[in-house]
């Protein structure tokens, strides 16, 4: 009884009852979530169509249904039950129709080492199982070569790509950079599952996550710092010794609650439009840029790296913002100033300190540097503080008038919060190392973080399609806690929580699924209510899902 299958729409006729949360501490006490309205749920047979997915944000773990179709768990799906799921909610690439016809269409492939792997046939994007069929083997792209890798990654970046980009894509995407500070790509994934959007209600859900609103008095940092803690207790992102997926990271979950009251109120701020004529004139790079710097001085919690992650999603085939890793530090080692004698400079200033720190070997030259014992490591860490410097400015002088280290594009931006006491800026050298990226990716044919995320897969030593931003989730309905868990188990038994480093393949390609968009403390599953269900608690001794 309780056990929701979505072929048939049986979900054992439990209805959803409304909720009222505890009262909610300001004091910074674990107090409980903000007041919230009573959550209701609509329902409709297969004959009227798919059930509502979208107003289930927060639904305690004993109120969120398993995720089943044709009698069978996710975990347990073939090609065509996604195929089939798909259309039944409208995401016509999520699958195959026919399982004995894509299987007979996968092409076999031995790599380097000998290791025989199949790459779903064609050449146009994936769908989102092709996707989990290439993770579930546990490639190594630097195990193939350089031509196949490329063409499997330009699929898997043209799939992200598809379909209308909605507020609730959009609010995802933020979400997803909001809580990717100091975590691993999976448990950033993991996170994001458990804090998606999926239409007008749950938008409401996340921006209420929150008792108060970016327009009035914002709560101290403790006070946020409390609320968060709350927040990722109630979508399963605390410890897993507690019955969570120990997948919070160090993110303060209130700035996705701000983000989303900001997002519902100016949609149009958060979407890149190449066309605005406040960057008229600039490089493709520069209006990126441009971009990231007012989300991130609109948004708090994001800087230039975790800016850019939040929204080159809206277009990653042609997207000209990155990060500037390690990697990209030392490939723009020359790009990166503005001419010759700063260079100059900068490297006898390296070649300096490294002498002061080892009088007895003395260098001479910047080769000498990067050939002497710890060396190229001194080099990176300084071009890395270099590129990544980003200025800050008061945004207007005691007269009141704008200060003239504010560039005109972010001057004349009309804010949603009010124009920042002071704004942080994307740097010239940053900019810079963008347009030689830029010019390098376009050689091959990419756009600049569409040749970057390449790269980042060869760093890690596996596939990396960032599947959970896959166009359409948002649709699907929610896999619950306990399947969750059993997702957390077996990502992790396979290596991919680890943030880079050799992949063991998972069990099938269906176990690498968990769908669900984000929005932080908001997940739920159907208007179904679980009878005789079992409380959260530690899983010691057993694996999770078995």
């Amino acid at each position: 009884a309780g056990v929701m299958d979505f072929a048939t729409g049986d979900y054992g006729g439990v209805p959803l009852r409304g909720r009222t949360s505890a009262p909610f501490d300001m004091g910074g006490g674990s107090g409980g979530m903000p007041p919230s309205d009573t959550i209701l749920a609509r329902t409709q047979s297969p004959r009227q169509g798919p059930l509502a997915v979208d107003g289930t944000l927060g639904l305690p773990e004993d109120m969120q249904m398993p995720v089943t179709f044709n009698g069978k768990d996710v975990a347990d799906w073939e090609p065509s039950d996604w195929g089939a799921f798909g259309e039944q909610y409208g995401v016509p690439n999520l699958g195959p129709t026919s399982t004995t016809d894509w299987q007979r269409s996968l092409v076999p492939l031995r790599t380097n080492s000998g290791r025989e792997v199949t790459i779903p046939a064609g050449d146009g994007p994936f769908s989102y199982y092709d996707m989990l069929h290439l993770k579930s083997q546990g490639i190594n792209p630097n195990d193939l070569h350089p031509d196949v890798h490329r063409s499997i990654h330009n699929r898997m970046v043209a799939a992200m790509g598809q379909g209308p980009l909605t507020d609730e894509r959009i609010s995802n995407q933020m979400a997803f950079g909001l809580i990717s500070p100091n975590q691993p790509l999976t448990p950033n994934e993991l996170a994001l599952q458990r804090v998606m959007v999926k239409g007008p209600q749950d938008a409401d859900a996340l921006a209420g996550m929150v008792p108060y609103d970016y327009k009035g008095a914002i709560p101290d940092i403790k006070a946020r710092q409390a609320m968060s803690r709350d927040i990722t207790t109630r979508v399963g992102l605390n410890a897993a010794e507690r019955g969570g997926l120990g997948a919070s990271g160090s993110a303060n979950y209130t700035d996705v609650a701000e983000m989303a009251q900001k997002l519902r109120d100016r949609p149009d701020f958060f979407r890149f439009d190449k066309n605005d004529p406040t960057m008229a004139g600039m490089s493709d790079s520069e209006q990126w840029s441009t971009f990231v710097a007012r989300i991130m001085n609109e948004t708090r919690g994001l800087k230039a790296k975790t800016g850019s992650l939040a929204t080159v999603w809206q277009d990653p085939e042609n997207a000209a913002i990155s990060a500037i890793d390690r990697h990209m530090a030392t490939l723009f080692k020359d790009e990166m100033f503005p001419d010759t004698k700063t260079k100059l400079d900068w490297q006898q200033a390296q070649i300096k300190a490294y002498n002061a720190e080892r009088p007895t070997t003395p260098i001479s030259n910047f080769d000498e540097l990067m050939a002497a014992p710890g060396g190229r490591g001194r080099f990176v860490d300084a071009a890395l503080a270099y590129v990544n410097k980003m200025p800050d400015a008061v945004t207007r002088n005691k007269s009141g008038e704008i200060n003239p280290r504010i560039p005109p594009a972010l001057a004349e931006t009309k804010w949603v919060g009010g124009e920042p006491e002071k704004m942080q800026m994307i740097g010239s050298p940053y900019v810079r190392a963008l347009e030689a990226n830029q010019e390098r990716a376009t050689q091959n044919g990419q756009g600049l973080f569409s040749s970057q995320w390449m790269e980042w897969d060869r760093i890690r030593n596996r596939l990396e399609p960032h599947e959970v931003l896959f166009p359409g989730l948002e649709k699907l309905p929610r896999m619950n806690m306990e399947q969750m868990r059993r997702v957390n188990q077996d990502v992790s038994d396979a290596g991919y929580k680890a943030a880079t480093g050799s992949v063991r393949p998972l069990p099938n390609a269906s176990r690498a699924a968990y769908f669900s968009l984000p929005a932080a403390g908001l997940l739920g599953l159907t208007a179904a209510e679980r009878e005789n269900a079992k409380k959260p608690g530690p899983r010691k001794g057993k694996k999770a899902g078995t």
